[in-house]
């Protein structure tokens, strides 16, 4: 879609249907559960000149992920990741202010990087918000921390669809670099995976927003009706 864009077409939106693994275990009785999931482009992808439909699918969406790339923090390309939120409308930031949150991607670079752990980044991306965008009261805890990469590699694993590649490239960062002269069998590689899982961060961020939803459905359904 990005080079559809790019050559000046004009691209339907791709829809995507897929289960929603955090809700597997759940039992919500008989009562249908979804989600509408909108991914809007970043500031340097096609079609990110558009800023007039994001700023609408975030004034009518249940909650706004912003998501940021960890390496670029503490780099001259900070700022930019910012800059999007700084263009937003002062009754826009008001509207969102409660139900924003700042997802950190690629955390598996935190030792490649600026040295940044996973607690500093949610201080520290917290303050850097506050102060380019003072009237977003972000506090840490709504900061999201993961490793989008670690928790694919696992999932895939996990669901029995990782291709060859992907098992090698789960097996070398769970076992390390010589994974090659260990035996590992079908056992091992579901906890190694269970393990990455949980160190990805994602299932903490699917948690904290289902957290969120369903703590919030009430207000949700009224505002839906207004």
């Amino acid at each position: 879609q990005n080079q559809a864009v790019r050559l000046g077409a004009e691209a339907p939106p791709l829809v995507l249907q897929a289960p929603v693994q955090a809700l597997r275990s759940q039992s919500f009785r008989e009562c249908p559960t979804a989600f509408d999931v909108c991914d809007t482009p970043g500031s340097n992808e096609a079609g990110s000149s558009d800023w007039a439909e994001t700023e609408q699918l975030m004034s009518t969406a249940d909650v706004v992920l912003y998501v940021l790339d960890y390496s670029k923090l503490k780099t001259q390309e900070e700022a930019a990741m910012f800059a999007r939120l700084q263009q937003l409308r002062p009754d826009l930031v008001q509207n969102v202010n409660t139900r924003l949150f700042f997802v950190v991607n690629k955390m598996d670079l935190v030792r490649k990087r600026h040295g940044l752990g996973w607690k500093e980044t949610k201080a520290y991306v917290a303050r850097l918000v506050r102060q380019q965008v003072p009237a977003l009261a972000i506090t840490p805890d709504r900061v999201i921390p993961i490793s989008a990469e670690r928790a694919l590699i696992s999932r895939q694993i996990l669901s029995g669809t990782a291709s060859r590649s992907m098992c090698a490239d789960g097996c070398e960062l769970m076992f390390g670099q010589d994974w090659e002269d260990l035996e590992c069998s079908p056992d091992a590689m579901r906890a190694g995976a269970q393990r990455l899982l949980a160190k990805s961060g994602f299932q903490e961020m699917e948690d904290t927003v289902l957290r969120f939803l369903f703590d919030h459905s009430a207000a949700i359904f009224i505002s839906s009706l207004v």
